[in-house]
């Protein structure tokens, strides 16, 4: 988690649309099946539907951009909203209103592709990055700092997520045809 956001939110106006699942290279386990879809509408409200769940979360996709790099930060009810399926979800009410979890995404033809931090690239980071535990929940560590920190931060160590180029650890989705957007 990072305490605020290091840059002002926006909707990413190239994530509009609809994008459907893209089997995961060297993965057994992908977290979305064929019949599931991400809904994302102008202004970035967004729809998860999970068929398997049935579940359909809604939540903002808002980020920002900074050089060639493209960011979603989820916010605590975005968080909430996410993970209300899991059999023992995150409890995100303890974290800073303002905190976010962020994720660097890129969008190459139509393909939208989420990388997810490097948990053990964090890790091992964290011995020189300001980073604290939250004794509520202490699994959560929170990089602390003002937004110029942050994003100094993101431009140093761009190693924190996850490499586009392994497949296996990124999830990707086809933006749908015009026809396939429309259906329900």
């Amino acid at each position: 988690m990072f305490e605020r956001a290091p840059m002002a939110l926006s909707c990413d106006p190239d994530l509009v649309g609809r994008w459907l699942p893209l089997p995961a290279e060297g993965q057994q386990d992908t977290p979305l099946g064929p019949d599931d879809y991400a809904d994302v509408q102008p202004g970035c409200r967004a729809l998860l539907s999970d068929a398997a769940s049935g579940q359909s979360p809604r939540f903002n996709a808002l980020g920002f951009r900074d050089g060639g790099h493209r960011y979603l930060a989820f916010g605590r009810q975005d968080l909430d909203s996410l993970f209300r399926a899991m059999p023992e979800p995150p409890h995100s009410a303890d974290l800073a209103p303002e905190a976010v979890f962020l994720t660097r995404y890129r969008i190459q033809d139509d393909v939208l592709e989420v990388a997810l931090p490097n948990l053990v690239q964090v890790l091992g980071e964290m011995a020189d990055l300001t980073v604290a535990a939250d004794p509520a929940q202490p699994t959560v560590r929170m990089f602390e700092g003002t937004p110029d920190q942050l994003l100094a931060l993101l431009r140093q160590h761009p190693d924190l997520f996850d490499d586009f180029d392994r497949a296996a650890k990124v999830l990707r989705m086809r933006r749908a045809p015009a026809a396939d957007a429309d259906a329900p």
